[in-house]
């Protein structure tokens, strides 16, 4: 992990973005959250996983990286499943309480 990566528990990582190819708005100031649990490896380059690896790299500017970096980890829970657990909604005014 280098000085610019923050990961919690190395299943979920944010991390600054490459710079594309001719683009001089990418790179240094946009980052990407990395997510082993649902598969991504961060040795591969953007193009390389797939497109839903791709919706959850981003890149993102900073402010927004970290929400989508907080966001995605608590979607596992802190579990480290692929799918988290569906929260109960069996209590008061549900379906299953009728």
């Amino acid at each position: 992990m280098t000085d610019h990566e923050h990961k919690l528990d190395g299943s979920v990582m944010l991390r600054p973005a490459p710079a594309e190819p001719g683009n001089s708005n990418s790179g240094s100031d946009t980052y990407e959250v990395i997510c082993r649990i649902c598969g991504d490896d961060p040795g591969l380059d953007h193009q390389e996983v797939s497109p839903e690896l791709q919706r959850i790299r981003g890149p993102y500017i900073l402010s927004v990286a970290v929400a989508a970096f907080v966001k995605h980890d608590e979607l596992h829970n802190g579990t480290g499943d692929r799918y988290p657990v569906a929260p109960d909604r069996s209590g008061p005014g549900s379906k299953s309480s009728r």
